[in-house]
């Protein structure tokens, strides 16, 4: 028997174990089998990264027939599954067989595709074929293909936190919540995975068959756990509708969606468009050289932006230019919907220029950390998107651009640089007509900002 069908027999009856018996999310009790509480060490699945690709947002996919042949990418922040008699042997290539579970949405990588190219280290570089593959049009992974890929690239469940994907079908808890707005977490300690680990009895006529039934949480946006429950593993239709969030990030991540969904109350988490971190390696110990961002969710057509902001001279038509860290882009949030509470007029709009930038393209250089945005200055009685000096006094307003960096402070940004000597700010050469400011993403009040808000 050769390698691929073995493989095939031993995901297929991964595949068979989930939900077999209905659509239900929880394998109903069955009497023939006889189940006790165990750990394991072993996850369900694992979260596809990357291994010494540099700063792409894919790793290679490898034929299953011959792995020293690329055919294929896997977009980091997939779900695969590798069996557990795999994981040890991956011999010298350092590589395992996988079963591709889930993928994530394309729409993320084809704007991404589409974005400005005509520079260094773009963002357009980091999709898949683009010029980083030198003219290799590879094909993208589907869900239900089986090739090699590094070990190395592969990340356990258990540091990730998993949310429902907007056009996934609605599914309930045994309670019968939804959990399309939740958040699932898998339940480990220590110890390893919380199991069920069910087998036929010893009196059963025939041969012992066994499975595990892992332990999941379903839990609010704020980490308030609702329910617990054993699933069978996981269904694998199901698995294709989850989205998982690195642990390192969840928290300003739930706290961006639920501040996205004051005005738009179905925003799902699909729709946060997540540009993946840049990571060194060596051996295969890797090191973060930049963390993982969040666009600020712009209209693409129209460059409006959350509490009635508004994207001034975009890098291009995806927005190319507006990644931030999560804290920092939380923050900023905050403070947009604090502003829009209080300002009201005309004049009030928050016009948002270029955010990350790295130093290779040319302007900007202050903006590699995706921490910083460039602000226009307030005006007095209209919302143009003409550029403004604070030396246009007769469309400048200077108390309620004071007002407004007053609240940046409060927020805990640790850099507001703009030339208006009679407002309290760092003053720079090119800084009359906006506002540089930066959210330090590990700045406690940073943080509190982006989870809290403002205290009133």
């Amino acid at each position: 028997m050769n390698k691929l069908l073995i493989l095939e027999i031993i995901i297929s009856l991964f595949c068979h174990s989930l939900y077999a018996q209905d659509d239900s999310l929880i394998l109903p009790s069955a009497p023939e089998f006889l189940c006790n509480q165990q750990k394991l060490a072993v996850p369900p699945f694992y979260i596809s990264d990357e291994y010494e690709q540099g700063d792409r947002i894919w790793e290679n996919f490898r034929k299953f027939e011959n792995d020293k042949i690329v055919d294929k990418y896997i977009p980091r922040g997939s779900i695969v599954y590798t069996p557990e008699e795999m994981i040890g042997t991956e011999g010298s290539t350092g590589r395992v067989p996988v079963k591709i579970l889930s993928v994530p949405s394309k729409e993320n990588e084809d704007r991404i595709r589409n974005s400005k190219s005509n520079r260094r280290n773009s963002i357009e570089d980091k999709v898949a074929d683009s010029k980083s593959l030198k003219g290799i049009n590879r094909k993208r992974v589907k869900v239900n293909d089986i090739g090699w890929i590094g070990k190395a690239s592969l990340k356990e469940a258990k540091n990730h936190t998993f949310m429902v994907t907007k056009d996934s079908p609605i599914y309930k808890s045994p309670a019968g919540t939804a959990i399309s707005d939740k958040q699932i977490t898998l339940s480990y300690d220590d110890t390893g995975y919380d199991v069920l680990r069910c087998c036929t009895p010893d009196t059963f006529n025939g041969p012992i068959t066994c499975f595990d039934r892992y332990k999941f949480i379903l839990q609010d946006l704020e980490g308030n756990d609702l329910e617990s429950f054993y699933v069978k593993n996981l269904e694998c239709s199901f698995i294709q509708n989850l989205a998982p969030i690195s642990n390192t990030i969840i928290t300003p991540i739930k706290s961006i969606l639920n501040l996205m969904r004051v005005e738009s109350p179905k925003f799902s988490i699909d729709e946060l468009e997540l540009l993946p971190s840049y990571q060194s390696w060596s051996g295969y110990t890797s090191r973060i050289k930049r963390s993982e961002m969040a666009k600020m969710p712009y209209d693409n057509e129209t460059s409006q932006g959350p509490f009635g902001s508004y994207h001034y001279r975009p890098d291009d038509q995806q927005n190319s230019d507006a990644y931030m860290k999560p804290n920092s882009q939380c923050a900023l949030l905050q403070v947009l919907k604090k502003h829009q509470e209080s300002c009201t007029t005309a004049g009030c709009q928050v016009q948002l220029g270029d955010m990350y930038h790295h130093d290779n393209w040319g302007s900007h250089e202050s903006h590699d950390s995706g921490e910083c945005v460039d602000i226009r200055p307030f005006r007095k009685n209209d919302d143009d998107n003409a550029g403004l000096s604070y030396t246009q006094t007769s469309r400048y307003d200077r108390e309620k651009t004071k007002s407004f960096i007053k609240l940046l402070r409060d927020s805990g940004a640790r850099v507001i640089i703009f030339n208006d000597t009679q407002i309290t700010a760092r003053r720079l050469e090119n800084h009359n007509n906006h506002i540089h400011v930066c959210f330090g993403e590990n700045r406690q009040k940073v943080k509190n900002t982006c989870k809290n808000g403002f205290a009133e």
